[in-house]
C-alpha cells in the first residue's frame, strides 16, 4: 500500500485482489525474466507525478529478414533500487490494476495486485 500511494498516488485502503510470494531460485528462468522485466507502460499517469517522472524510453531498431529497418519507441517502468542486493520494487498502474512487485534480498520474490 506504500508504495502504491508513494509512487503512484493510489490509496489501496482495500483488501489486494491476490499477494503472491516465492523464493527467486525457485522460478524457472521463464518465470523470472517475466517478474524481472521492466514494465512497457500503455497508459501514462499523472503529469508531474513521481511515477512520471521515473519512465525511460527506449527505442527499438527492428530488421526485416529483407533488411529493411524500423524503429519503434517504447515508454518503459524500471524496477527501483532502493538498496543494491537488498530491496528493489516496481509500481505500475495499468488498466485499473494497480501491481507493486517486490525483491527482497535478492531472495525472496513477491507482487501485490489491487483492482481499482
Amino acid at each position: 500500500m506504500g508504495h502504491a500511494a508513494y509512487e503512484l498516488a493510489q490509496e489501496c485502503r482495500h483488501q489486494p485482489a491476490s499477494v503472491w510470494w516465492q523464493p527467486l531460485h525457485l522460478l524457472n528462468q521463464e518465470q523470472r525474466e517475466e517478474f524481472d522485466a521492466p514494465e512497457v507502460v500503455t497508459l501514462i499517469g499523472e503529469i508531474g507525478s513521481r511515477g512520471m517522472q521515473r519512465l525511460k524510453v527506449a527505442e527499438i531498431k527492428m530488421v526485416s529478414p529483407s533488411g529493411e529497418e524500423t524503429r519503434q519507441q517504447i515508454i518503459l517502468n524500471d524496477w527501483i533500487e532502493v538498496q543494491q542486493q537488498r530491496y528493489r520494487y516496481l509500481a505500475s498502474d495499468q488498466a485499473g490494476i494497480i501491481s507493486i512487485r517486490m525483491v527482497i534480498g535478492e531472495y525472496l520474490a513477491a507482487e501485490v495486485t489491487w483492482e481499482t
